[in-house]
Formats: C-alpha cells, sequence, structure tokens
C-alpha cells in the first residue's frame, strides 16, 4: 500500500504570482492605450475638447459719392465695440463686485428710458382721475434712485451661479415635439417654437438626458453638463464707450497690481456691429441687419454679396460644450464680403430730404417720396421718402405710445382679418378713408388702453415705397402717350387740338379740369 504526502503551498508566492500577473496586464493595457492605439484616443480626446466654430467675415460697405467734390462716403460700414461680461460660477465677491462696477456702467440714458415704460404700464392702470398718491406712484425717480436699483440688479445677475432657462432647439419638427410631449418630462418645456429646459425643476438629469440628446443631436455627456445649468456667461453692458472702458480697464489693471481676485470671470470682449455713419440718410434705400442677414433695401438685395463667406476655426470647449476664447486654431479663413457703391448723389440726396420733410409736414400728408433720374443714362440721383427712420436705431420704429380716444372716436375704430390676425384701424377721416393703425389691450383690471405707433406708420416706415408698392399711374401715362405720338410723327411742336368741350363717352361725360 503506498502513501501519498500533500505539500503545503505556500500563499505569499501564489500572491506574489497573481501579484506579477496582473502588474503584466495594466502594463500591456497601459502599453497598448498608449503607445499602440495613442494615435486613436489622442484624436477622440481632441474631438471631445474640440469644436468647430464659424468665423465671421466682413461684411461689406455701402458706399455714396459726392459728384462735385468727387469724396467717397461710407452710408453702411462696421465697426466693434466693447461688450463687458461675466462669469458668476466665477466670482467669490458679488457685493464687492456690483458696488465697484455700478457707478462706472451705469446708462443715464438707458435708465431714464426704462423708467419711462415702467411709468407708462403704471399710468395704464390708474384711474383717469388719480389721487394724489397715484401721481407720486407715477413720478420719474431721481437719477440717484436709479443708480441704487442699477446696482441691485447688477448684484443679482452676478449672483446668479445656475440659468433659469435653457434653449435647447429653437423651432423644433412636429415629430420631435410629438415625441417629447409623451415623455412629460420635469424641467422641459416643449412648444412648437422651441425646447426649453428649466435646470433647477429637473429631477433626473441623467434620465432626461438619455431622452432628450438622440432628438436635439447634442452628446449625451455635453447634454447632462447643459442641463445642470450652470450660468457661465452673463452681458453686463454692451456697447461700452471710450470712456467707460478705460475707467473699466483701470479698475482691472489697479486689481491685478493688488492681487485682487475679486474681479476674476469679468473680461472684455471686442463685438462687430453694422454701422451707418450718415443717420437717416437714403435710409429706406439702404436697409438694416439682423442676425441673419440684411432686412430691407440694399442690405438684403444685395445680401449675398455683402456678406462673403464664413471662415472656421477649431476651438477648445468646456465642459457644457460652450467655446472657450482661447487658442483658437484657424482652419479656413473667412472672405469678407463685396462693396457696393450707389448711384446716388449725396448732396442731392440730402437737400431733397431735408426739403421732402418741410413738403409733408406742411402739407399734413402722411408720407412722400422723390425719384430724381438722369434721363441720358438712367442713373439715380436720388431717391428720398417721408417718415424716415435711423438704421442704427431701427427698433425705435415700432415703439408705440398709449392714447386717450373719446367714445366717439372709439366708434371709428374698425377690426379687419381673419380671427387671431386681426388689425385694428382708427378712421381719423371717414370721408377720405384716412386711418391709422391701432392696439387694443385689455389689462386684468377690465380697462382697455388705446395705443399707436410713435410714428405712425410703424415697420412700414422701413419699405421703399417707390419700389415696393403698386400705385395708379394717371397722369404719368400722359407723358408716355405723347412721347409715342412725337415719336410716330403725329404730333409736332405746331400741332394744334380745338377742345369743343366735353366729350361723351355711354351715359357719362368727360369734362375739361377748368370747365368750372
Amino acid at each position: 500500500m503506498c502513501m501519498f504526502r500533500r505539500q503545503k503551498i505556500n500563499r505569499i508566492y501564489v500572491l506574489i504570482i497573481l501579484s506579477c500577473l496582473g502588474f503584466t496586464v495594466i502594463v500591456w493595457q497601459l502599453f497598448r492605450l498608449q503607445i499602440i492605439n495613442q494615435s486613436y484616443y489622442s484624436a477622440k480626446a481632441e474631438r471631445s475638447h474640440l469644436g468647430l466654430t464659424e468665423v465671421a467675415p466682413k461684411r461689406g460697405e455701402i458706399l455714396i459719392q459726392d459728384y462735385q467734390s468727387k469724396e467717397t462716403f461710407r452710408l453702411a460700414t462696421n465697426t466693434s465695440f466693447p461688450l463687458l461680461f461675466a462669469d458668476p460660477t466665477l466670482i467669490k465677491d458679488p457685493a464687492y463686485v456690483a458696488d465697484k462696477l455700478a457707478p462706472i456702467i451705469f446708462d443715464a440714458v438707458a435708465a431714464k428710458e426704462k423708467e419711462k415704460q415702467r411709468i407708462r404700464k403704471l399710468k395704464q392702470l390708474i384711474p383717469d382721475n388719480p389721487s394724489k398718491e397715484e401721481l407720486a406712484a407715477i413720478a420719474m425717480l431721481p437719477e440717484e434712485e436709479m443708480r441704487k436699483n442699477f446696482r441691485s440688479e447688477l448684484f443679482e445677475k452676478l449672483s446668479q451661479k445656475t440659468r433659469q432657462s435653457i434653449i435647447l432647439y429653437k423651432d423644433p419638427p412636429e415629430d420631435i415635439v410629438a415625441e417629447l410631449q409623451k415623455h412629460s418630462l420635469s424641467g422641459i418645456e416643449v412648444t412648437k417654437e422651441a425646447i426649453t429646459a428649466y435646470p433647477s425643476q429637473i429631477s433626473d438629469r441623467d434620465y432626461t438626458a438619455k431622452i432628450i440628446t438622440p432628438l436635439v443631436d447634442i452628446p449625451y455627456e455635453r447634454l447632462s453638463e447643459l442641463l445642470v445649468g450652470r450660468n457661465r456667461y452673463v452681458v453686463l453692458r454692451q456697447k461700452l464707450t471710450t470712456d467707460v472702458e478705460q475707467k473699466v480697464r483701470k479698475l482691472f489693471e489697479e486689481a491685478k497690481a493688488t492681487k485682487n481676485e475679486n474681479f476674476t470671470g469679468i473680461n472684455l470682449l471686442e463685438k462687430t456691429y453694422r454701422y451707418y455713419p450718415e443717420g437717416q440718410l437714403a435710409s429706406q434705400v439702404i436697409g438694416f441687419t439682423s442676425d441673419r442677414g440684411g432686412v430691407y433695401g440694399i442690405e438684403q438685395s444685395f445680401d449675398s454679396a455683402l456678406r462673403g463667406k464664413k471662415g472656421i476655426s477649431k476651438t477648445k470647449l468646456d465642459a457644457a460644450g460652450q467655446p472657450v476664447i482661447v487658442g483658437d486654431v484657424l482652419i479656413e479663413a473667412a472672405i469678407g464680403g463685396d462693396d457696393v457703391t450707389l448711384t446716388l448723389d449725396r448732396s442731392v440726396q440730402m437737400t431733397i430730404e431735408k426739403l421732402l420733410s418741410k413738403a409733408v409736414q406742411d402739407a399734413k400728408a402722411d408720407s412722400g417720396l422723390v425719384i430724381i433720374m438722369e434721363p441720358k443714362t438712367g442713373r439715380i440721383v436720388s431717391l428720398a421718402h417721408y417718415p424716415t427712420f435711423n438704421p442704427n436705431e431701427f427698433g425705435k420704429a415700432l415703439e408705440t405710445e398709449d392714447i386717450r380716444l373719446t367714445d366717439e372716436e372709439i366708434k371709428n375704430i374698425v377690426t379687419v382679418g381673419p380671427e387671431g390676425e386681426e388689425i385694428n384701424y382708427l378712421y381719423l377721416d371717414t370721408d377720405s378713408h384716412y386711418r391709422i393703425q391701432v392696439f387694443k389691450e385689455l389689462l386684468e383690471n377690465g380697462k382697455t388702453v388705446i395705443s399707436k405707433f410713435k410714428n405712425i406708420l410703424g415697420a412700414g416706415v422701413y419699405r421703399n415705397l417707390s419700389v415696393a408698392d403698386l400705385y395708379e399711374p394717371g397722369s404719368v401715362f400722359k407723358t408716355i402717350i405723347m412721347a409715342i405720338a412725337i415719336d410716330d410723327g403725329d404730333v409736332t411742336p405746331y400741332t394744334t387740338f380745338n377742345d369743343t368741350g366735353p366729350v361723351k363717352v355711354d351715359e357719362f361725360e368727360i369734362h375739361n379740369a377748368l370747365d368750372t
């Protein structure tokens, strides 16, 4: 009978062997990731941290000449102004920053305009015979009080580290709207106009991101971070004047010299704007621009030539997928737009606009227009319209003001158009059918407020009636008929016509204008 004796296994050796095997696997994995597949993972990391950003081209200028001096002037050009912005997540002491910045960037003109709007809303709510207390409530606040309010609003902006709302998708397709409405996600508002996220109301951010990401074409990681709602960008003031810019930069320099980190997260950014140096001159001819391109006039008609071609740059992205404005790598340079030179004579255009303005006001007419053409070439020397507007402030053409009407005048308001698109017109002269557009708003207190455009025409002031509207030619055709007759030899300078009185056509009689 044979006996076998089992040898004891040394556990230390087993542990060493397993550790060596594990270490070998780890080294192999590191070698595979960092050496063999290095290019693949580097490219993947670069794609996740870099994004392609469009580089806006320089828009072409619109030029006009003075044919006497042969000097060229810019009707439309480009200019840049500093924009002051903040990243609230980086600001440690919002109260300190607000105290320092508010006196510098406070805009008294803008504050007064805002105060006027506040007073207008209050006036709408008070009765026709207000009391002393009600009158005191609608009085203009002193500038010192406006400054305090501005400081409070600035502090609130700097303190808001979470965004209230985030637009994820503008004008979403119907199928995406229908799909999201099925899920009824908390903190997500879905309408035909936009898909909007409200970060503070989202209960399950990861689940929400998984549902939305395939529909809005935003990577899951980026969308999940976006739904946190970190407020990384707040505009404090646009179009800083040179004086204000210098004061802000001096404040930053002093903070840097004293190692004061309270202004970390606040910076200036140069932003390009369309600028019209001549103001109202030929405004209907020029038009203006919006974020989408030219609107009305030459800006719209020649938009493809003026806008140029966008460039592309590779930009670093933050965790939320937003571009970081450092270290851009230019891939394709932007191509500036073409300039457009008009045939208008600047001196003639300026003179005609002044004369036309006076003529329309003296005649108490709705509007007026003048076209001056060079007969031999067809060149348009002047094309003027009144009322006009300043394309630098084109939004002011849409400003309204409240009006008080008698009961009899209210009866003259006529509503036209289909349901949902009704337009109210106030007939000021029923015999001549002279009317203006008005707006009726029913307030919560039951009071109806009636308002009108300050310039009467509203957006109609943008249109160049001489080329945009149809009109009954009437006597214009007299010159055409006479030209044809002269060309055919039917009429000469010695041709006479014997006026025998009214001409009868069927039951009607055509009389000479001077018969009576």
